[in-house]
């Protein structure tokens, strides 16, 4: 149960902060918005204000923004058709920087209130500490006999160590004590290991949480770069995509494992949208952003029509796609 109420909330959160994002900018640009709908399916609410329907919808499975003029020809000077380039491009492009900066606020307001503990949460394999026998879950209590209790201490006291390390560890409630010879790597001495990080609201630090929030939001969205780049040199298969079952698989674990995992999770699932739809791929954003450009470099417009089909084309391979990633993941579950 909670592995589907944490689904339903967090695909809720996503796709409706990218609507609103287009929703927003077309306003903001005098762009007529038709319909803002919560939900899909049948309607159980609805309001209308300022020329636009306000709708609550039985399913609880996203949302969408209807613009005017948006997949048709329209006369209305409103409506997204009749806009400059440049207004449309804005209005495309809206939604994924608004995944964006969502993320990057729940990023920096996650980190915080982050601290890293003593706690070994990777032991990267062939490293000092993985030869020396650091196991993940240690608890790493203290450095040639001088007690830590806070990770980026410890972290600090390492790189500035000399010679072997007297490491004290903390395993299944055993003392034990392990010698440890660092690596220099870009002239700083590592082990080889990472750790915890605990969240607490004692912790908080708005300096220390934008600093932190960028660096991370900087190499998650880097990191998926690299993935796509992989995937597209053949170096990755789809055995490394997952689809909609496999983030759910994902949102139910980290919400087993408290909230600032499912935040963490909310955030990167918000980048991997906005990084995803600004792929210049038709029927997504940056599919129709691709357009705009090349409209705005040779001053001539691509008919709605010849550009409709171009996109349907890209929903179907897209479409295609989909399922064959919820496929796999499915067969995964067995």
């Amino acid at each position: 149960m909670i592995t589907i109420i944490s689904s339903i909330i967090i695909f809720l959160l996503v796709i409706l902060i990218h609507e609103f994002g287009h929703f927003i900018v077309a306003k903001m640009n005098g762009v007529s918005v038709l319909e803002f709908s919560i939900g899909m399916g049948p309607k159980l609410f609805q309001r209308e204000s300022n020329g636009t329907l306000y709708s609550l919808r039985v399913l609880p499975v996203g949302g969408y923004c209807q613009l005017e003029g948006e997949d048709e020809e329209n006369d209305s000077p409103n409506s997204l058709n009749n806009q400059s380039p440049l207004v449309r491009l804005k209005v495309i492009l809206a939604g994924a920087i608004m995944n964006f900066i969502l993320a990057f606020i729940l990023l920096i307001l996650l980190m915080s209130v982050s601290r890293v503990s003593t706690e070994v949460s990777d032991v990267i394999k062939n490293s000092p500490a993985y030869s020396s026998g650091i196991q993940t879950g240690d608890q790493i209590v203290s450095i040639n006999g001088e007690n830590v209790s806070d990770g980026e201490k410890l972290l600090q006291g390492i790189k500035e160590s000399q010679g072997d390390l007297d490491i004290g560890v903390i395993r299944d409630s055993q003392s034990k004590n392990i010698k440890v010879t660092p690596r220099l790597e870009n002239n700083v001495r590592k082990i080889g290991v990472n750790f915890q990080e605990e969240y607490d609201i004692k912790n908080f630090s708005l300096i220390k949480g934008f600093k932190k929030g960028v660096i991370t939001f900087l190499n998650l969205t880097g990191m998926l770069y690299k993935f796509l780049g992989m995937l597209i040199t053949g170096q990755l298969g789809l055995g490394g995509v997952s689809g909609p079952v496999g983030v759910v698989k994902e949102i139910g674990n980290a919400a087993k494992t408290g909230v600032a995992n499912l935040i963490f999770l909310l955030a990167y699932i918000n980048i991997n949208l906005g990084v995803f739809n600004l792929l210049p791929i038709p029927a997504l954003d940056g599919g129709r952003a691709i357009f705009i450009l090349i409209e705005m470099i040779f001053g001539k417009k691509i008919s709605q029509e010849k550009e409709g089909y171009i996109h349907m084309v890209g929903l179907i391979l897209l479409l295609a796609l989909i399922a064959i990633v919820t496929i796999k993941d499915v067969i995964k579950l067995f």
